[in-house]
């Protein structure tokens, strides 16, 4: 057993993985935690990152980042407990140690030995042992039959979306490089050898390159004007060629073992969602393969099973909630394989029984995961800390490691000046949203290993966690005007995303039905209700409810809405729609709706204020770090840009908001936003 230690005021229990004090505990992975212990035990010593990656990780992983990614959860860990005092210490180039104070319980010592016959049992016991570790124990490892990590790629940017070559040989994969005026480029790197090709470089953005079943070409999506179709190009460079036009606005395509068959993802334009569709490239006959049901956002990232008889995909019912299906391609059944309702980042199959996917099922970080397709039963594989998107052959797999950091900038309406951090952190800080007294701010972080509602004051100086529940998901915070409530949709595993209300001693209650998802909540200026979007009668609408019982619910909307907001006379409500661009106007008295703007991107849905006088919203270029905050005039109908963001906003997240006051303005800008692709051998 491991004993239990105090580091300053917190105490430590390495069997339970808990760090607490007086009033909180934070749960830690039992990885992170064996850091912990090494470096209390070795209390004032440098430990360096070879010492810990051999003792914590047995000589598995060999890429350090491991290490600095646990000595950052480490550190917000002590940053909440003890207020930012300093625990851990980096010595640089050497490792780290702990600069704290570090107090274990007593030590038991070892029993006294009453007789001499007793002394002799022992030491011929420990002997024994010691001569069972030196002739057993202590043999050569067998590296060669170790799981192996290491860098694939170390670009500027980010590389996503490989696969690989059916020999193992290459993988081809795109590279996001911020640094060039053509940035998205398409890329050929062998998995031994010196082979290192840009195939491709584009404006455009490119996604999901696969192998011909010759390997000699390389199919791929090219989004163009906000549709993807399908492209193909020599392995080693040539002109490329259009396959097929398609109105898809998410990508993914899996070709047969036979080579004919492609399947790829389209859109229902009368429906307005993604569903899967295959193609044979001899005969161009076309045929619809899933039918997602009409109140979700659809299905993508087809995947052909290893024999070609399934096609497995992903299904989307909304945002952070999806699962695993595939459809027998000769019975034509369904199947649904995870019932996770989770964030799924990426799949492939391990053989025709098995599947590999990324997902963040035990509420830590995001991991690779197998799961056995006849019994559902799954397990966590080799840890490993924001592993994305892997693909598998001939015992390697290459997967994404991602590193985004989002901060919370604000921006003066009424001052000539720069922009300027509110909140920075080394994590994802998003859905800001103001109280009315304009002296708090209520926000999204995952600063402690999970998604939950914060909140800080204006300097950005004071944190306090408000809602540490057993949430799968947490989101689109809403103060009330009279400031006693916030407002924010949340979900369990296993259940349907329900809108909750926070009360200023921090109880919680559910507002919405367990029997439907409802998201998105938003007040109306009274504080009397509260309007949110749900598929409770088969589609995405608005509907509001009062706080004062259950039958007080009306829906709003009939022809669609997502997220909305009312204005500040009650008059008009405001809303974006489900995979479309723009924001729609309904006259509450007379139910008619208008489309007033156009230039609201598909992915930016929430990320836009209505004030008095008109709509402040994000409008982005076509290129990277194009975005600009614009403004909608409600008495002239013009629209003008405000200021441009230094760095990009991120999109499909609530980064948005403006003080009561009409001064302030408050975004989310990505810091950093990158990624490498790692290389497993033996897997």
């Amino acid at each position: 057993m491991k004993e239990n230690f105090y580091i300053e005021g917190l105490h430590v229990q390495p069997n339970l993985n808990k760090v607490s004090s007086k009033d909180e505990e934070w749960k830690i992975e039992p990885k992170i935690m064996e850091v912990l212990v090494i470096l209390a035990r070795n209390h004032g010593k440098v430990v360096s990152k070879e010492n810990l990656l051999n003792e914590v990780w047995n000589g598995t992983f060999v890429v350090d980042m491991v290490v600095t990614r646990a000595i950052s959860e480490l550190r917000g860990v002590f940053k909440q407990g003890l207020n930012g005092t300093r625990i851990i210490e980096t010595i640089p180039k050497r490792g780290y140690r702990i600069v704290a104070n570090v107090r274990f319980n007593k030590k038991r010592s070892l029993p006294k030995l009453k007789s001499p016959i007793f002394a002799v049992v022992v030491f011929m016991v420990l002997g024994y042992l010691g001569y069972r570790y030196i002739i057993f124990e202590n043999k050569p490892v067998d590296t060669k039959s170790k799981i192996r990590v290491k860098p694939f790629t170390t670009y500027s940017g980010l590389e996503y979306d490989a696969k690989i070559s059916s020999d193992g040989r290459f993988v081809v994969f795109i590279w996001r490089d911020v640094d060039d005026p053509k940035p998205f480029k398409l890329c050929v790197k062998a998995t031994e050898g010196e082979l290192n090709k840009v195939i491709t470089a584009s404006v455009n953005p490119m996604f999901s390159p696969i192998w011909s079943k010759d390997g000699n070409n390389i199919l791929y999506y090219k989004n163009v004007d906000g549709h993807a179709s399908i492209y193909m190009i020599p392995t080693f460079g040539g002109k490329e060629k259009k396959l097929i036009d398609t109105k898809a606005r998410v990508a993914g395509i899996s070709l047969h073992k036979g080579g004919s068959i492609l399947a790829y993802v389209d859109n229902d334009t009368l429906r307005n969602q993604s569903l899967i569709k295959t193609i044979d490239l001899n005969t161009k006959e076309i045929e619809t393969t899933t039918f997602p049901k009409k109140n979700i956002w659809g299905d993508a990232v087809p995947r052909f099973s290893p024999s070609g008889n399934c096609l497995a995909y992903i299904r989307t019912v909304s945002e952070g909630n999806q699962d695993i299906y595939i459809v027998d391609r000769k019975t034509k059944t369904e199947e649904k394989i995870t019932s996770f309702e989770n964030n799924i980042i990426g799949y492939d199959w391990l053989d025709e029984e098995n599947l590999i996917f990324s997902a963040n099922l035990d509420k830590s970080t995001y991991s690779l995961w197998r799961i056995n397709i006849p019994t559902k039963g799954f397990e966590k594989t080799q840890a490993c800390i924001n592993c994305h998107h892997p693909t598998v052959s001939k015992g390697k797999m290459v997967y994404e490691h991602w590193i985004q950091d989002v901060d919370l900038w604000k921006y003066h309406l009424s001052e000539d000046i720069d922009a300027t951090p509110l909140i920075t952190s080394s994590m994802y800080d998003i859905h800001p949203d103001l109280n009315p007294e304009m002296d708090s701010l209520v926000f999204v972080s995952d600063r402690s290993g999970k998604f939950e509602l914060w909140t800080t004051d204006l300097d950005g100086h004071e944190f306090n966690r408000i809602v540490n529940n057993n949430y799968t998901y947490v989101g689109n915070p809403k103060w009330a005007p009279n400031n006693k409530f916030i407002a924010y949709e949340a979900r369990k595993e296993g259940g349907h995303s329900l809108i909750h209300l926070l009360d200023s001693d921090k109880n919680s209650f559910e507002l919405s039905e367990k029997e439907y998802d409802a998201m998105f909540p938003s007040w109306s200026n009274d504080g009397d209700f509260i309007y949110y979007t749900s598929d409770k009668d088969g589609e995405w609408q608005i509907w509001k409810k009062s706080l004062g019982g259950l039958d007080s619910e009306k829906k709003i909307t009939l022809k669609g809405g997502y997220y909305s907001q009312e204005s500040e006379d009650g008059k008009n409500l405001y809303y974006s729609k489900i995979n479309k661009s723009g924001i729609w106007q309904l006259d509450m008295s007379n139910g008619h709706e208008l489309k007033i703007i156009d230039s609201l991107g598909t992915d930016d849905y929430s990320n836009w204020k209505v004030t008095s006088k008109g709509i402040y919203f994000l409008k982005r270029g076509n290129t990277n770090n194009s975005s600009e905050i614009a403004f909608y005039n409600f008495n002239n109908k013009s629209e003008r840009t405000i200021f441009k963001p230094t760095k990009e906003v991120p999109t499909k997240d609530n980064s948005f908001t403006i003080a009561r006051d009409n001064k302030t303005i408050i975004y989310g800008q990505s810091k950093g936003f990158g990624g490498d692709l790692l290389l497993m051998e033996n897997f």
